[in-house]
């Protein structure tokens, strides 16, 4: 028997259009009507069937790639990164001559704490090897923190092009540049004696194997497990040894995020990532993921703890978080050089992107449609698609395990209203944003909203921080509040100026 959702909502949404005088001007369909489905293989024969037109989910690709070839043939398929994949180095100490004195005292040879051999991470992985064989082909090689097919993406992939990096990687080369530099290692006066390769080809420290602590998601076991286990012996080809410890969740995360590298129970962690939105400007991707100061590298900004460091890693992303740049070239300049020199520091090495799947029905639209290149099916989708039917609503389904739809309140008021996918997909074909970003190029676009005459005049003080030149007209005010009241703000200085125009119907 199949389960179905007792849910279903009815979005009339050219009924809407007209009450608010937008009907000339409206989306092609008339009306959606929103329900629900358990099982995301009888969701997906639904849509061949043609019993539904849009399966407004993400189906990652086994789930795409067990259906029967006539069922593929009915569906017109839409791809997105759905999350991506990564590893993060214990680096401590961080420099020569790279041993690691834990809080009892005990010393340990740390080969991450080596750049050089760090940045060999990146060359001794088949990124390549990963899609085709891990995700079966339903992926693409990540080499930084952006996905390559994103908006923006090529401005920053050069700077991995720069450096050689390449999706198939160069296991020959990244063996050679690992025994290089632990042979330079082994040189410094405070290793001598102690660090050696033995005749195994394997190196030791105080006679001891140099054994790196692995965590590897045992419960991701179609992707970062068999990711883990694959790399685990790419690093034992360098001489270096591996002890997988193959945990859940619950333990990998709080050895990596929440002890203090000194304490060095951990060396190397399989990361994952969820996917975001659509957007132009990558910097927050940037800042996370390399920068120390946004509290995600190795030590997590805990006072108490070491803390990986990188002087300009942080001077340059926070020019761009807070805007401490005049120009767009000033921009992608702080954008590039900062890409640069976290895959040159190379704490965090980024493998892959897993795609997910939008399942539409071929037949009952006249072409594709619009989406977003990073979050899928979205308004924009809803706003462009043309059905071939127009004598009906156009049919829309969502997935629940549990046969509801929503999770937060239907409720526009406070932070937890139209909180939740199901509610915001609904929300969004009877709403319209001022602005939005475009499904394409995800530059910033005015919809309801538009500007011109934009006039910036900023200076920045000695200490970088941006000073605004323009004076603010005495008859200006702004809402407070605290005080409950409109304030005048005349006099005050601002970094710009603009004449907007907007239609509120």
């Amino acid at each position: 028997m199949r389960l179905r959702g007792v849910l279903s909502v009815v979005l009339l949404i050219g009924a809407l259009a007209s009450v608010v005088g937008l009907a000339e001007q409206g989306p092609f369909a008339d009306g959606i009507i929103y329900d629900v489905r358990m099982q995301e293989e009888i969701a997906l024969q639904d849509v061949a069937a043609g019993n539904i037109d849009i399966f407004q989910y993400s189906t990652s690709g086994n789930v795409i790639f067990g259906l029967d070839q006539a069922t593929l043939d009915q569906l017109e398929l839409y791809v997105v990164p759905s999350s991506s994949d990564s590893f993060i180095f214990n680096n401590y100490p961080d420099q020569a001559p790279y041993i690691a004195v834990t809080t009892n005292g005990e010393e340990f040879f740390n080969p991450f704490a080596v750049r050089e051999i760090r940045f060999a991470m990146h060359l001794l992985v088949n990124r390549q090897q990963i899609v085709d064989e891990v995700l079966q082909g339903a992926g693409a090689p990540n080499i930084i923190s952006v996905g390559p097919n994103e908006p923006g993406a090529y401005k920053l992939y050069l700077e991995a092009s720069k450096l050689g990096l390449t999706d198939e990687g160069d296991e020959a080369r990244a063996i050679e540049m690992v025994t290089a530099a632990m042979e330079a290692a082994a040189k410094l006066p405070e290793n001598a004696g102690r660090l050696a390769r033995g005749a195994d080809g394997f190196w030791a420290f105080d006679g001891k194997p140099v054994t790196m602590k692995f965590l590897i998601r045992v419960d991701d076991p179609n992707v970062r497990l068999p990711i883990g286990r694959y790399f685990a012996d790419q690093v034992e080809k360098c001489g270096i040894k591996c002890e997988r410890i193959e945990r859940d969740r619950t333990y990998c995360i709080r050895t990596a995020y929440l002890t203090d590298p000194k304490d060095y129970l951990w060396n190397l962690y399989t990361e994952g990532w969820g996917a975001g939105g659509t957007s132009l400007y990558k910097d927050v991707n940037i800042t996370q993921m390399y920068a120390p100061w946004y509290t995600n590298m190795p030590g997590g900004g805990e006072a108490t703890w070491w803390n990986y460091q990188n002087a300009n890693l942080d001077a340059w992303t926070q020019k761009i978080i807070y805007g401490q740049f005049a120009t767009l070239e000033e921009y992608w300049d702080l954008m590039t050089k900062s890409t640069a020199e976290g895959l040159k520091e190379a704490v965090r090495i980024y493998l892959c992107e897993q795609s997910s799947y939008f399942a539409v029905n071929k037949s009952a639209f006249e072409s594709r449609f619009l989406y977003g290149l990073g979050d899928g099916l979205n308004n924009f989708s809803m706003y462009s698609m043309a059905p071939v039917n127009k004598d009906r609503p156009v049919r829309v389904t969502q997935y629940s395990a549990r046969g509801s739809l929503f999770l937060n309140a239907w409720d526009p008021i406070g932070t937890q209203g139209f909180n939740d996918m199901y509610a915001a997909n609904i929300i969004q074909q009877v709403t319209e944003a001022v602005t939005n970003n475009a499904p394409g190029s995800a530059a910033y676009t005015p919809l309801l909203q538009s500007w011109k005459n934009v006039n910036v005049q900023v200076d920045f003080a000695a200490d970088g921080t941006a000073v605004g030149k323009i004076k603010v007209p005495a008859e200006a005010v702004e809402w407070n509040s605290t005080q409950k009241a409109w304030v005048s703000t005349g006099g005050e200085v601002a970094w710009a100026e603009g004449a907007y125009s907007a239609y509120f119907p």
